[in-house]
């Protein structure tokens, strides 16, 4: 009896399996298709036309405000100061007196000297005439005396050079940042008197990362600002490149003057420097969030479609330039009018099924918010 139930199930199944096949078989190939095709991912996405446009590549460094001349001016004789002339924060000019040593001695040792050298050049010059008319004496000692006389002439220069260097004097325009020895304290050659800041003009000194060493040049225009100073650009160009590179930190320096009419800039003050390091007329440039990195370098996806005409996502290798401000220079892999994924581009894949949202616009990529 039990052995009967048993295939009576067995044949009711089998019954059932028979009637579902029978019912798949008989669904609309048409339907199917639908049904398939609805199943396929298709991401939204947004698209530009890319075009060419000008280009400007901006280098973003640390300055410090330098000034152009800054010495500590020092002492040409020996001698003790009497008197300062200046105090510290005085302007001078070019030449002004900064500091007088005592020159008492000298003085008098110069009163000497001028009247052996008037001696001197009496003594030879009344041997020459005497000489020259009738050849009365000896031509030696006529050599003698004319020896005699240029050498108390040159010592009677160089005691008077020393004279006029017992005052000290300012070699530029400048401004006493310091006062480094007092009223009655002896120096000696070498021996700084003040420290002086140039007036005027000041430098911002940058350090370049080394691997920016091709792309700047002297003559690059620059944009200094100062967080202190707020809604102050200050336009220069770069006036030195140094030829080293600091082996610690890895840059080098470049400088450009900034004028300071009013001393407002001041010495080791920190700026922000912006270097034009190249300017390009007509290139492709797209935001860096829609170039993606591959094992093979970078690419970016287009607007393409597959055999059936439907659009899709088709990767394309390029290679980038310059960059600044999150957009890069595409140099090679596009051509103006190529229709370029944005908007969801992170999202899609070579050959990935999308739908544009606004195909055929034309402009910049920016960048998503």
């Amino acid at each position: 009896m039990k052995f009967a139930q048993h295939i009576i199930a067995v044949l009711i199944i089998a019954g059932f399996f028979a009637s579902c096949s029978n019912e798949a078989s008989q669904v609309d190939p048409a339907t199917s298709a639908t049904l398939a095709q609805d199943q396929v991912r298709i991401v939204n996405v947004e698209s530009m036309v890319i075009v060419a446009e000008p280009f400007q590549d901006f280098l973003n460094v640390i300055g410090t405000v330098k000034a152009s001349e800054d010495i500590n001016l020092a002492a040409d004789g020996n001698g003790r100061i009497v008197e300062m002339m200046v105090k510290r924060g005085s302007r001078v000019a070019k030449g002004a007196p900064i500091a007088k040593i005592d020159d008492e001695m000298i003085v008098l040792e110069v009163s000497r000297l001028r009247a052996q050298n008037e001696n001197a050049r009496e003594n030879y010059e009344r041997r020459k005439a005497i000489w020259d008319k009738d050849k009365i004496g000896s031509e030696l000692d006529l050599i003698t005396a004319k020896t005699t006389y240029e050498q108390t002439a040159a010592s009677l220069k160089l005691l008077e050079l020393q004279l006029e260097r017992t005052v000290i004097r300012a070699p530029f325009n400048a401004v006493v940042e310091d006062i480094l020895s007092e009223v009655g304290e002896t120096v000696a050659p070498g021996t700084p008197v003040v420290r002086l800041i140039s007036d005027g003009k000041v430098r911002v000194r940058a350090g370049v990362p080394a691997r920016f060493a091709e792309s700047v040049r002297v003559g690059d225009s620059v944009e200094i600002t100062f967080d202190e100073l707020r809604n102050e650009i200050i336009k220069s160009t770069v006036t030195f490149v140094a030829t080293s590179i600091d082996p610690q930190a890895r840059t080098f320096n470049v400088e450009a003057n900034i004028p300071n009419q009013g001393g407002k800039f001041k010495i080791d003050m920190v700026s922000n420097v912006r270097i034009q390091t190249r300017s390009y007329n007509e290139v492709l440039v797209l935001a860096q969030e829609f170039v993606f990195r591959n094992e093979d370098g970078y690419q970016v996806y287009l607007v393409g479609s597959d055999d059936n005409g439907n659009p899709i996502a088709e990767s394309r290798q390029i290679a980038t330039g310059a960059m600044f401000n999150n957009r890069v220079v595409i140099t090679n892999g596009l051509k103006a009018g190529d229709e370029v994924i944005t908007i969801g581009a992170s999202s899609v894949e070579n050959m990935t099924r999308i739908r544009v949202s606004n195909s055929g616009t034309t402009g910049v990529a920016a960048v998503a918010q």
